[in-house]
């Protein structure tokens, strides 16, 4: 519970793209500039975000994992998409990328993420705007937008390419860690986010001794988070959203052992 949950962030992709096309550390940190334990802080730091392992040993070598390589081959396009429409398009030169926030995304990391790109890119003009994750989603698919980033919506368009960019625990915020049954509040079910983690709940609470009861449902989680900081009711949560609020750690119950996570996807045409 004391590592920070943050989305996958450019650098540290960045770093295991070159890791793979230079085959070390050392060649990595070259390439990039680097020190070679920078290289392997952020090796490590998306080994945290992406839930999986990113290197293994190999005789005295280290390198990457199947896993580690799936993810770069499935995120590495989008990133060259990226590049390649402001950069590489003499015809159709691109000054400003329109990039769409889900809300509770941008409570959760999102709005870092962004801050991550425009450092490493700062003479792209980043226009960000923010939604609820079914408006924004939309916008990129009408062509208002370039790209989203959202939590995972079983209704997004097919027309669409989906990348999972990360996943996030929901934690319990609790009045009392001692207890074993809990009366929630939590966000609505008609939510984007809801749609995805309802089944996950239910697996879930199979896997564990809490009995949970959703008491009410509101629109917001940032909502959820203030009312549980107010001891009104337990609330059910994304563990970014409650450590953005200051929900005290003592009080933030992962129960589910990570078994409870919502997806987040970045949408883009």
């Amino acid at each position: 519970m004391n590592e920070p949950i943050n989305l996958p962030n450019f650098e540290l992709i960045e770093a295991l793209r070159a890791f793979v096309l230079h085959g070390t550390t050392a060649k990595a940190a070259v390439a990039l500039r680097l020190s070679q334990a920078a290289i392997s802080k952020r090796l490590g730091c998306l080994e945290d975000c992406v839930g999986f392992p990113i290197l293994h040993r190999q005789g005295r070598n280290a390198v990457a994992t199947a896993e580690a390589l799936t993810f770069l081959n499935t995120v590495e396009p989008h990133m060259t998409a990226i590049r390649d429409a402001i950069y590489q398009s003499k015809s159709m030169k691109r000054e400003r990328l329109k990039v769409a926030l889900s809300e509770s995304i941008a409570l959760s990391g999102g709005a870092v993420w962004i801050a991550d790109f425009q450092r490493l890119y700062p003479h792209i003009d980043v226009e960000l705007h923010v939604h609820r994750a079914p408006v924004a989603i939309q916008n990129v698919a009408s062509g208002n937008y370039d790209v989203a980033v959202t939590p995972f919506w079983t209704r997004t368009p097919k027309s669409l390419e989906v990348t999972e960019i990360g996943k996030e625990p929901l934690v319990l915020l609790s009045r009392s860690s001692n207890q074993q049954k809990f009366e929630v509040i939590t966000i609505e079910e008609s939510s984007a986010t809801w749609s995805d983690l309802d089944d996950q709940l239910k697996r879930a609470l199979k896997q564990t001794n809490v009995s949970i009861v959703i008491n009410q449902r509101i629109e917001s989680f940032a909502t959820v988070v203030q009312v549980a900081k107010a001891g009104l009711l337990d609330g059910l949560a994304p563990l970014g959203i409650a450590r953005s609020l200051a929900f005290p750690p003592d009080k933030t119950l992962d129960v589910f052992s990570g078994k409870l996570k919502r997806k987040t996807i970045l949408p883009c045409r």
